[in-house]
């Protein structure tokens, strides 16, 4: 269990990282269209995002095929929004957001935003 809280920290100060690079103009930080365009149908920005990244806290994280980088999901506590998460890919060089969205679906999400809720008998 020490392994995965090291490398649930090590994650998130790296990811944290790269979006603080971002604010000193450099390109660590890209957005796919899809994650654009979920955070405008929920209302969301960029600088939400930026803003609150302060609070971002590894809730998952898994290995997708095709991908050199195990998809990160993040949850984020943005003020005046329910639940938010953002699931990165991560690099040497930048992070990329592929998706964005409010955890508010109850049928997804627990109460907390950030378990999701598994129904195994399906």
């Amino acid at each position: 269990m020490e392994l995965l809280e090291s490398l649930k920290d090590k994650c998130q100060v790296e990811v944290k990282k790269k979006f603080h690079e971002l604010s000193l103009r450099t390109q660590t930080v890209k957005w796919s269209n899809h994650s654009l365009a979920e955070l405008d149908a929920d209302g969301l920005s960029t600088e939400d995002i930026k803003n609150s990244i302060d609070s971002l806290e590894l809730i998952e994280m898994f290995w997708t095929y095709g991908f050199k980088s195990p998809k990160f999901v993040f949850h984020l506590n943005v003020p005046g929004k329910p639940h938010t998460h953002i699931v990165v890919l991560y690099n040497d060089e930048y992070v990329l957001v592929k998706t964005a969205y409010l955890a508010t679906d109850s049928e997804k999400f627990e109460a907390d935003g950030k378990t999701r809720v598994r129904n195994f008998d399906n």
